[in-house]
């Protein structure tokens, strides 16, 4: 369903930390949005269910996050030239893509 203006709603990650090694961050494992406080609430706890059985408690820590946000709209990209830097950028080399750092 598109939208065509900002709605209230709730953004859900999920991040998973390897206890044995202190030196590796957290990682990102899963994100889900939800209309309504109760629908995160019972999504977290279906998810929690479903991939808890395969963590080891002695060697993984995971942590659901539940917060309000606003979405907004997708923009419109039709007949909208990108600027040039967008044709040109090229990642370099060896750098991570999760957003922690090196």
């Amino acid at each position: 369903m598109l939208m065509d203006k900002p709605r209230r709603g709730f953004w859900c990650p999920c991040w998973t930390e390897d206890l044995t090694d202190e030196m590796q961050w957290p990682a990102l494992r899963a994100t889900f949005d939800a209309c309504s406080a109760p629908q995160a609430d019972r999504r977290v706890a279906i998810a929690l269910r479903a991939i808890s059985p395969a963590l080891d408690p002695d060697a993984s820590d995971i942590t659901w996050t539940i917060r309000p946000v606003v979405f907004l709209p997708p923009a419109r990209r039709q007949d909208i030239q990108l600027p040039p830097c967008a044709y040109v950028f090229k990642p370099q080399a060896g750098s991570s893509t999760s957003g922690a750092p090196d």
